[in-house]
């Protein structure tokens, strides 16, 4: 088992992901999650969004209408297509085009939303967090944690502005209570701008 708990994934709370919430929980799972957050409002939100997919899909629902009133095809068809055949052709990977152009600058907008000033984990996501690490060890399955490397403007004002250092101590926390996890840090590999498609994802290439 592979752990992805990069930055932006911790930070946000379980409110950042309500849309997709009642696609992947079971009702059990939905109601264990809305006492663990103690929101009421965050509990009606969800019930909400599983009761009524219409209300969870009104975007996706008015683009394609708005499309459709234009005498064009909407946008879902097309990203439907592309992640069936990331999953047919690909085995589920989502893999990023190279981007000929991207230099590895990262502007202050996006400094801002890969949380180069600070960080700080959810609550809620870090209870789970550890829940997910602990449920696979007492499966028995080989669990790794991934640091995914990022572009070194990135990496720099992270480092820069302690950001960084207080995400490796929560890392080194979970390494702690789970001395069969494996760190697989892959931060200091070194790869070159031309490598990456933004500042947080490597190129298939």
């Amino acid at each position: 088992v592979v752990v992805d708990l990069k930055p932006g994934l911790l930070a946000g709370g379980p409110k950042y992901s309500l849309r997709y919430w009642p696609q992947v929980l079971s009702p059990s799972d939905a109601v264990r999650l809305a006492m663990t957050t103690g929101s009421s409002s965050f509990a009606g939100e969800l019930l909400l969004h599983a009761a009524l997919p219409s209300f969870r899909s009104r975007h996706e629902i008015r683009g394609d209408l708005m499309a459709a009133l234009g005498g064009e095809t909407g946008p879902l068809r097309k990203l439907n297509a592309l992640g069936e055949r990331h999953w047919s052709v690909n085995e589920g990977a989502n893999l990023a085009t190279p981007r000929a152009d991207y230099s590895g600058d990262v502007s202050e907008a996006e400094h801002t939303r890969y949380l180069s000033r600070g960080f700080s984990a959810h609550r809620v996501n870090a209870m789970y967090a550890r829940r997910i690490i602990g449920l696979a060890l007492d499966r028995g399955a080989k669990t790794y944690l991934l640091l995914p490397p990022a572009v070194p403007q990135l990496m720099e004002r992270r480092t820069r502005t302690g950001a960084e250092g207080k995400y490796e101590a929560f890392v080194e926390k979970l390494r702690k209570e789970f001395p069969q996890l494996t760190v697989l840090d892959a931060r200091a590999s070194g790869y070159p701008p031309s490598a990456f498609v933004d500042p947080v994802h490597l190129s298939a290439l």
